[in-house]
């Protein structure tokens, strides 16, 4: 494949190469395809405090509901022992 340099943008590849390395905030979209799963075992209590918090939300799922929360938190968590 010969790659003609005069259609090269450079400043795309300048950000490209830039960022080379680096952690990438992508994976962490709501837009990314399922992985994996967690099982969360918990009690009544908890089942009741998902429940009243998601029906007073205006979140369509209750998976939409936890990402909202965890995913910030386990971001703020991740950035909190990388400055360690």
């Amino acid at each position: 494949m010969k790659i003609d340099r005069d259609k090269i943008d450079r400043q795309a590849l300048e950000h490209f190469t830039s960022q080379a390395g680096k952690p990438s905030t992508a994976e962490h979209t709501n837009n990314a395809p399922f992985i994996s799963n967690v099982s969360w075992r918990f009690n009544q209590a908890t089942a009741d405090l998902l429940e009243e918090v998601f029906t007073g939300s205006t979140v369509k799922s209750k998976q939409k509901l936890l990402d909202d929360i965890l995913i910030p938190e386990l971001l703020r968590r991740r950035d909190q022992i990388r400055n360690k």
